[in-house]
């Protein structure tokens, strides 16, 4: 994920006729900021895109219950 940009540009440029995805994994705000950032980058540049698909994850915890105590 923290070479995202250095990574997506070595590889081959997708056809949306082809059935080639490179999907990236975005854990946070800041990666899916950081992702089109770099998108809107390569495409002012007149470059293809360099994803066609962005996976995100989500962690759910329960916070109604104080943390367990740790023993002494």
């Amino acid at each position: 994920m923290a070479d995202t940009a250095s990574l997506l540009p070595r590889l081959r440029p997708f056809d949306n006729s082809q059935e080639v995805y490179y999907p990236v994994l975005v854990p946070n705000m800041r990666g899916l900021e950081n992702l089109l950032k770099l998108e809107d980058e390569n495409e002012k540049a007149g470059r293809p895109r360099l994803t066609n698909e962005i996976a995100s994850f989500v962690a759910a915890s329960d916070v109604s219950h104080p943390p367990i105590a740790k023993p002494h």
